[in-house]
Order: structure tokens, then C-alpha cells, then sequence
């Protein structure tokens, strides 16, 4: 078996996670047209030469995420700019005004809760709604973060 490039290694890499993500080789191998055996070679690091053409790398990146495209051009010492990112920045400002506007609520009824020193059930019950709100916006960051780091639209 030949020696692979750090940068064919890394393809290969960011074939296999492609391809898992569009549910193995037997559906992504029919995402475009090629038999199971054909997607267990590319992802293969026992088939070191055999690798897609850009064409059909691409066609399975259009399904999983721009894995592949991303792994190339950082290989190739490029760092792709995704033309939606100034709206990733509004979304970020927008969810941010909206954590500190929750977390604010939270903080005015947990003090008004305990300005008397006792936490009964109904300052609790009031309390929740405030908090699973909070707990909401911030699942909105995680889910902007994670988009953000993978590359994907909103």
C-alpha cells in the first residue's frame, strides 16, 4: 500500500464523514449514481488513489454539509468565507440582545423571590417559566455556534 499525503489522508477523512452523514455508503453512493463498493473505496484508507472526481465530491457535498469542499480549500492553505456570514453576525446580535434580556428576567424575579429571604413554591413557579426561557435563547447560540462551525446556512 502507498504512502498518503497528509492532504489526501484529510480528504479521505472528510469523504468518510460525508458519506456517514448521508446515511452510509449505500445512500450516498445512490445520492450520485455509484455502487456501494465504488463509496467504500473512496472513503477506504487501504485505497489510497482512488478518490472521487471534484464533480461527484461536490454533488455529495451538496447533501452533507460542504465537508469535503471546506477540508480541500484549508489543505490547499485556503480559508472559505461563507457570503451569509454578516447575517450569522445579526443573528448572533439579535440572540445575544435576547440571552441578556431573558437572563434580566430571571435576575428580576429570583430577587424579587428571595428579597424576603424565603423561596416559597409559587416565587419557584413563577421563577420557571423565566428560566426556560433563558435555557431557550441559549440553545438558539449553541444551534447559530454550531451552524457557524460546520459551515451551514441559517
Amino acid at each position: 500500500m502507498s504512502q498518503m499525503t497528509t492532504t489526501e489522508a484529510a480528504l479521505k477523512q472528510a469523504i468518510y464523514q460525508t458519506v456517514r452523514r448521508n446515511g452510509g455508503v449505500e445512500s450516498a453512493g445512490s445520492l450520485v449514481g455509484l455502487s456501494s463498493k465504488t463509496m467504500s473505496r473512496y472513503q477506504s484508507n487501504e485505497h489510497p488513489k482512488c478518490s472521487p472526481s471534484i464533480f461527484t465530491a461536490f454533488q455529495l457535498d451538496e447533501c452533507g454539509g460542504d465537508h469535503i469542499l471546506q477540508t480541500w480549500a484549508r489543505e490547499r492553505g485556503f480559508k472559505l468565507v461563507n457570503r451569509n456570514a454578516k447575517g450569522r453576525v445579526k443573528s448572533l446580535s439579535k440572540t445575544l440582545a435576547k440571552i441578556s434580556k431573558e437572563h434580566g428576567d430571571v435576575m428580576r424575579v429570583g430577587l424579587e423571590a428571595n428579597a424576603d429571604l424565603e423561596f416559597t413554591p409559587t416565587e419557584a413557579t413563577q421563577l420557571l417559566p423565566q428560566i426556560e426561557d433563558e435555557i431557550e435563547a441559549l440553545r438558539e447560540l449553541k444551534s447559530l455556534c454550531i451552524a457557524t462551525i460546520q459551515g451551514e446556512d441559517q
